[in-house]
């Protein structure tokens, strides 16, 4: 509040922040300047911000990877936000593999067996949040076909959640479709080019279920048991 009597009086700010512009985390100090002709008069007063809300972090839903050695895995980058800016994120590894580092574990070679990746990020004041996932590394026993379509590998087999399909000849386009004991199809990819492919069957029921790889010409036709 400035008072005065018969002088005009005009006032500036010499340090810290206006109105209608964000804080900073921590304490800020205003200084204002009253000055009339008979000399000026100064006062100070602090905004103090607390940053009580925690950053938030997600991360990717568990995998399963069949390899016959240790993997280097892919594309297992969390997802983290904070209101303020600042945010660091760190990881540790436990089970199969063991181990710490910072930011995206993509790109960590995992050992066979279940990995449990755990995510944690802080803000700048020490508030935290954290989230895991597991990765499991299978040695996939799988089935083999050399007739009539060669180079086509289906593991593992039983199942449990992903089928993986890998393709070691250079086919043009490929079809593929998965049907139950009753015939209905339930999964279908057509004009496959890539060396992979990962059909998710993890939500499906138990029991039989009939994979066909064909080129339009050949077939391949394989027994697989979901558990």
């Amino acid at each position: 509040i400035i008072s005065y009597l018969g002088a005009a009086v005009s006032t500036s700010q010499t340090l810290g922040l206006g109105t209608g512009v964000a804080y900073p985390i921590g304490v800020t100090t205003n200084t204002y300047v009253a000055t009339n002709n008979f000399g000026s008069a100064t006062c100070s007063f602090n905004v103090t911000v607390v940053d009580v809300e925690a950053p938030i972090i997600s991360c990717p839903s568990d995998t399963t990877v069949c390899d016959t050695t240790a993997t280097i895995i892919n594309n297992i980058a969390p997802m983290a936000s904070d209101n303020c800016s600042g945010e660091t994120v760190t990881y540790t590894l436990s089970g199969a593999t063991t181990g710490t580092g910072t930011g995206d574990a993509s790109g960590t070679t995992l050992n066979n067996g279940i990995t449990t990746v755990k995510y944690i990020v802080a803000d700048a004041v020490g508030n935290l949040d954290s989230c895991s996932f597991n990765v499991e590394i299978l040695t996939c026993v799988g089935i083999k076909e050399v007739y009539p379509l060669q180079g086509i590998e289906v593991f593992p087999n039983p199942v449990k959640d992903f089928i993986q399909v890998s393709f070691e000849e250079n086919y043009t386009s490929l079809n593929l479709t998965l049907t139950s004991v009753e015939g209905k199809i339930i999964y279908q990819k057509n004009n496959v080019t890539s060396k992979k492919v990962t059909i998710d069957v993890a939500g499906f029921d138990n029991g039989i279920y009939f994979l066909q790889v064909t080129n339009g010409l050949k077939s391949n036709n394989y027994k697989i048991v979901k558990k």
